[in-house]
C-alpha cells in the first residue's frame, strides 16, 4: 500500500519507507540509519518509532548530491 503526503497546496507526495528508499537509491537501510545519526541524509518525519520519506525531499537531496563536471 502506498502512502502519501499532502501539502497546503494540496499536491500529494509519496511516502517512502526506509526500505523503500534503500530500493530507489540502491543502498543499504543502515546506511540511511546511519545518515539519519549523522544529519546527512534527506529529510524524513519520525512518527513514534516510523520512519517516512517524502520523495520530493529525497529528490532534493539528490540534487544537492549532484556532481557537474564541467
Amino acid at each position: 500500500m502506498e502512502h502519501y503526503f499532502v501539502n497546503e497546496n494540496g499536491d500529494h507526495d509519496k511516502l517512502m519507507t526506509p526500505r523503500q528508499l534503500a530500493q530507489y537509491l540502491e543502498s543499504s537501510i543502515s546506511a540511511l540509519s546511519q545518515y539519519r545519526a549523522l544529519g546527512i541524509g534527506p529529510e524524513y518525519f519520525k512518527i513514534g518509532k516510523m520512519v517516512r520519506y517524502r520523495k520530493s525531499d529525497v529528490d532534493k537531496w539528490l540534487e544537492q548530491k549532484r556532481s557537474d563536471k564541467k
